[in-house]
């Protein structure tokens, strides 16, 4: 028996993405960040933005991993599913 694992809604991706861009420190970066959110592959359009700015990267992939995370481990409570990370 198979269970649709379902993708990350795009209003639920874009509320994190603005929590992450209402945390960056650097008022410049952050206006840059802003241009994103006109662009149809969001998370991708913040990728290749904080590029050139390591520390911010990581903290971007950080905090989205860990999103990911705690929603998948929602996800298989709701369906009592036992999992292993």
């Amino acid at each position: 028996r198979f269970i649709y694992v379902p993708k990350q809604e795009k209003p639920q991706m874009i509320l994190d993405l603005k929590e992450f861009w209402s945390s960056v420190s650097d008022d410049k970066l952050r206006n840059v960040l802003s241009m994103a959110f006109e662009s149809p592959h969001l998370s991708s359009a913040f990728k290749k933005i904080l590029a050139p700015h390591p520390e911010e990267l990581e903290r971007f992939e950080s905090s989205m991993k860990e999103k990911t995370r705690l929603r998948i481990e929602e996800w298989l409570k709701s369906h009592a599913l036992q999992y292993r990370f």
